[in-house]
């Protein structure tokens, strides 16, 4: 292991990965490469196996990126667990954050993008079989306390956005990674 640094920046369904990770990516030196975890694309019946799957492929950029000396960022709904058991076989310095807010301010923000027309609502029941009711107060309030309680396991930092602006979260972020370089 070296010293260039891997993030993996998690946190639940609405909390604004996708958003933070177009940010980051313009707002980072060129010494890091940022990803979002989903741009190799998502089946609509993602599970255990796909993320495992994506998590290895991510690692095995990283260590390209380490290579040549660049650090890597990569932003979705992976699980530190998860992620430090597939990383056995690279044995690269992984960092994670943890993007979280309260229940009701996830809540907010997925039904202001994820659930805000006909159309997607129309995919979470296609696809999942819940409403978005169901979505928020079972499988995404799980995941997120899953979440929780992982973070503080592996000692990831985790940075609270309830009422920040995405720019603002990307700016905290910027120097958390700054910190830990």
């Amino acid at each position: 292991m070296d010293g260039q640094k891997i993030f993996f920046i998690t946190g639940s369904s609405g909390i604004g990965k996708t958003t933070l990770a177009r940010n980051l990516k313009n707002l980072l030196p060129d010494q890091y490469k940022v990803y979002d975890f989903d741009e190799r694309g998502v089946p609509p019946d993602a599970d255990l196996l796909w993320r495992k799957k994506t998590t290895l492929g991510w690692l095995e950029t990283a260590e390209e990126n380490r290579k040549e000396g660049i650090g890597t960022i990569v932003v979705g709904l992976s699980q530190p667990d998860e992620v430090t058991e597939l990383n056995s076989a690279y044995r690269l310095a992984i960092r994670f954050v943890l993007l979280d807010a309260s229940d009701k301010e996830i809540e907010k923000r997925l039904y202001a993008y994820r659930f805000s027309t006909p159309h997607r609502i129309a995919n979470l029941l296609k696809y999942t079989g819940q409403t978005p009711e169901q979505f928020i107060a079972g499988e995404n309030k799980n995941h997120a306390n899953l979440l929780r309680k992982l973070a503080k396991e592996y000692n990831a930092i985790i940075l609270e956005t309830d009422g920040l602006t995405p720019e603002i979260v990307a700016g905290e972020v910027v120097k958390i990674l700054t910190k830990n370089n």
